[in-house]
């Protein structure tokens, strides 16, 4: 049999698949490498290694919430530093008016008798 005769028949079929013509592409493992050396984000990162979708957002949902906790925790000791500078800082005020007054008289001393102890 003719090769020409397969041909037309069907059973020879042949095409040319579109490729590059140069392979300009870098290997996966340069490519993360990559991202992790420019700080890229963890989900580009992970998308790279070939992670899904939804699996990359469920990841995301866990750290966010995991930092969102800690900044919560950060401004709690900030806010109690805060207050406790405030307080060592901040010296107690002198109540308003008369009393105020009546505190910065002086208090009339009281006569001492002789050889007894005030």
């Amino acid at each position: 049999m003719n090769v020409l005769h397969i041909y037309q028949r069907g059973d020879l079929d042949f095409y040319i698949a579109d490729r590059p013509v140069i392979d300009d592409e870098l290997p996966k493992d340069k490519k993360i490498e990559l991202l992790i050396q420019s700080n890229a984000p963890d989900s580009a990162i992970w998308k790279e290694m070939g992670y899904t979708d939804d699996t990359i957002r469920k990841w995301q949902s866990k750290i966010d919430s995991t930092q969102q906790a800690q900044e919560m925790q950060v401004q709690r000791q900030i806010d109690a530093l805060a207050m406790k500078t405030d307080q060592s800082t901040n010296p107690p005020q002198l109540p308003p008016g008369e009393q105020a007054q009546q505190m910065m008289q002086p208090q009339p001393q009281r006569p001492q008798i002789p050889g007894k102890v005030a």
